[in-house]
């Protein structure tokens, strides 16, 4: 992660991968965007944001994955954009 939004004009990018393993913890313990919930899948998480002033701020988040990677079955991929406004007051 680089930089933080904390005032007017300031921006942050992203980038992280995240495997949780078949049956290394219970699966409803898990992000459900990574992969989709559950245990065995893979995820690759990129994201940016802006500060428009110090109480608006936009987000965005792509999340691309595949979930069955180690189960030796049919590998499901899976793909989630996901858009924020974020207000405060």
């Amino acid at each position: 992660k680089i930089n933080k939004l904390k005032a007017s004009g300031d921006w942050t990018v992203y980038v992280d991968q995240r495997q949780l393993d078949k049956d290394s913890t219970l699966g409803i313990l898990s992000d459900s965007e990574a992969a989709g919930g559950g245990t065995d899948g893979r995820t690759w998480r990129v994201g940016a944001g802006y500060n428009v002033n110090k109480s608006f701020a936009l987000n965005g988040t792509y999340y691309t994955g595949e979930r069955g990677i180690g189960s030796g079955g049919t590998v499901v991929k899976r793909n989630r954009l996901m858009l924020d406004l974020g207000v405060k007051f």
